[in-house]
């Protein structure tokens, strides 16, 4: 192996190591709704996580803000995805609980009025399902669900509303008590985590690296 194609196997090999522990999860902010009473946005985040082949969803929702079930063409959470399936949407669990199959469905597509129709809609099954239905026993967040076998670029797009993902969700206090309605995602996901750049400690071992292959090759010169 020639010098050049040294240089260049050390420098990927450091920059691999830099790179192994980096991520970056894709945040979507609920920043729309028909409730007046609710206020201004956020209401609430949904974060995308790859785990592997993967994606690790939660739905967190707004201090005063909590899931609820208020009939009609509403669902507790739901959203766009492409290249899914029914049986790709794994491991829901609302933070009041209970949950899993007993409890919580997945239907497709869905609808979450004002905010159109999606590809999937969360939701439970009966009135104690998830916590309980209704404004007197509401479903506390956070939503986490598993989409196996997905990417980031699955996620994100817009229906005929301009909406993403959407919730169905009741105010428990405050100004906005009591009131409910659906809250919704119409703006892109950003990026947020540490960018995939090397760390100060690899970028140092990089350059002593490098200097050593130059004096390496000063030296066979000499």
């Amino acid at each position: 192996m020639n010098l050049k194609s040294l240089v260049c196997a050390f420098a990927g090999g450091i920059l691999a190591l830099g790179t192994a522990a980096a991520s970056a999860d894709v945040v979507y902010t609920f920043d729309a709704t028909d409730v007046a009473a609710f206020g201004s946005a956020p209401y609430g985040t949904v974060t995308l996580v790859q785990n592997g082949a993967d994606i690790d969803v939660t739905v967190s929702l707004r201090s005063d803000l909590d899931f609820v079930l208020t009939g009609g063409p509403h669902s507790v959470f739901s959203f766009n995805a492409a290249n899914t399936s029914i049986g790709d949407i794994k491991n829901i669990v609302f933070a009041s609980g209970p949950s899993g199959p007993a409890n919580v469905i997945v239907l497709a597509p869905g609808a979450n009025t004002p905010f159109g129709t999606f590809s999937f809609m969360i939701d439970c099954v009966d009135n104690k399902a998830c916590g309980g239905q209704g404004g007197s026993n509401p479903i506390v967040d956070p939503l986490t669900f598993t989409v196996m076998n997905a990417v980031y670029s699955d996620f994100g797009v817009e229906n005929d509303a301009g909406a993403s993902f959407a919730a169905d969700v009741i105010c428990r206090s405050g100004r906005c008590n009591g009131a409910t309605g659906a809250v919704g995602v119409t703006g892109p996901g950003e990026e947020t985590g540490n960018l995939v750049v090397p760390e100060p400690a690899t970028a140092a071992l990089l350059g002593l690296g490098l200097l050593s292959v130059a004096a390496a090759r000063r030296r066979r010169r000499d």
